[in-house]
């Protein structure tokens, strides 16, 4: 023990000799380091987004169309519309990151010729679907509403869509 006075050599001593003595241990450095502390309490999860429930109205205007309709989703700030069929599984966007709680399909074959005159030509099914967006998030696509020629002649000419089955 050096750099002690003299009279403070014999009380150090004596508290060492005490703590042996009486069973106290002197915690390492280390300890005074360590703590303990209750983590605040929360859950984590990831965002998510039900698919929209649509239902398919016809539009009586010239040209006809067919109204695809939904309710909101909770969370959602917008709505991506697509059309595909179901001879390539193919699909189109028609409308991307819109407000409003419905769409109506529009055009004739000509405009969409790629898209949908093969489909129905061949017996297949021209299906829009929606998903709900937020940010980068998606949900699944919603139920498939099919649509069809309003006419073969006037739907393919001047143009003209419908539900199918009404």
């Amino acid at each position: 023990m050096t750099g002690l006075s003299a009279a403070g050599r014999p009380v150090i001593a004596g508290a060492v000799i005490l703590s042996l003595l009486w069973g106290l241990n002197t915690p390492p450095a280390v300890a005074a380091w360590q703590t303990t502390a209750a983590a605040p309490a929360f859950s984590l999860s990831t965002g998510s987004l039900a698919a929209p429930v649509t239902q398919c109205k016809n539009v009586t205007s010239n040209p006809r169309a067919a109204r695809i309709e939904w309710a909101s989703v909770a969370g959602a700030t917008g709505y991506d519309v697509r059309v595909g069929n179901t001879v390539n599984s193919s699909t189109t966007l028609l409308s991307q990151q819109q407000t409003n709680l419905f769409f109506e399909v529009r055009g004739s074959l000509l405009e969409n010729l790629g898209l949908t005159l093969g489909s129905l030509l061949t017996g297949g099914s021209v299906l829009v679907t929606v998903k709900a967006r937020v940010g980068a998030w998606e949900s699944a696509a919603s139920n498939a509403q099919p649509v069809v020629l309003s006419s073969l002649v006037g739907g393919l000419l001047t143009g003209g869509l419908k539900c199918q089955g009404t």
